[in-house]
């Protein structure tokens, strides 16, 4: 009996020892590893079906000073697919006490698949934005994620990706213009994706400029694990009557994370 206690002890201690291990975790920096790359799946799919199937890679090439920030230079390109643009976006981290900032992006980061041809005179609608084919949207849509406000995304000031320290419950301002975006840590989730099984925070992000659009995230201390983004959009014909919504979401899944020497 008396070793029963004993184990059961032994589990509560442990127990307590990972849980309060995860609350420390969680209190502290998002870290970019120096030399690190990460690799997502990114599918975008329309009412269901497939559309785009390819993969993107963030690589850290380097350090420099960007906007008066101490920063972490990215280069972000597609590694697998002849339909997407070869163009290199090239992004700036900077971390800081108060959180991770997005300091700056060159380049347009918008996914190029080859749609299917839309019919003449079809036109789809997000909220009061009208737009003439699927292509369009997408570019809208990653536009709107990165927080751009021209194709190839420019920012209109550094953005507050994350606020520190880590904690569910946690909301902020990422930025004010060109609209109003906040985001929260909803919890903490068990996340599967191709890269393994990842313990993550949950983020959610609102938009004012687009409230028909979802954006959610599942981040580690160290590494952007899934990405999600859906958009309800309605379909008008070509004589400006609607007749239909279809659900316009891309997926993005780590499969791949690792660190390797700097240039």
């Amino acid at each position: 009996m008396k070793l029963i206690r004993l184990l059961i002890g032994a589990v509560i201690l442990t127990t307590s020892c990972i849980i309060s291990d995860q609350i420390q975790y969680w209190d502290t920096v998002f870290n970019f590893h120096d030399g690190v790359f990460m690799r997502w799946r990114y599918r975008l799919f329309v009412d269901g079906q497939l559309y785009t199937d390819v993969k993107v890679e963030l690589k850290h090439i380097g350090y420099e000073v960007k906007d008066g920030y101490n920063c972490k230079k990215f280069a972000a390109y597609y590694v697998n697919s002849s339909t997407i643009s070869a163009e290199t976006t090239y992004v700036w981290y900077s971390n800081s006490d108060t959180g991770l900032i997005l300091v700056d992006i060159e380049g347009g980061y918008v996914p190029m698949p080859v749609f299917r041809n839309d019919p003449d005179g079809v036109r789809y609608r997000i909220g009061n934005r009208t737009f003439h084919s699927l292509r369009e949207i997408v570019r809208f849509m990653n536009s709107v994620v990165w927080g751009g406000v021209a194709e190839p995304t420019q920012l209109s000031q550094p953005q507050l990706t994350l606020k520190y320290p880590l904690a569910p419950g946690s909301r902020w301002v990422v930025f004010t213009s060109p609209w109003l975006r906040t985001r929260e840590i909803v919890g903490m989730e068990e996340v599967d994706v191709p890269a393994g099984e990842f313990y993550t925070l949950h983020l959610k992000t609102y938009d004012e400029d687009a409230p028909d659009l979802t954006i959610d995230d599942w981040i580690t201390g160290e590494a952007w694990v899934k990405k999600a983004v859906s958009s309800k959009v309605a379909v008008y014909d070509d004589q400006g009557r609607f007749f239909k919504f279809v659900t316009m979401t891309d997926i993005s899944e780590l499969e791949e994370i690792g660190w390797g020497e700097m240039p």
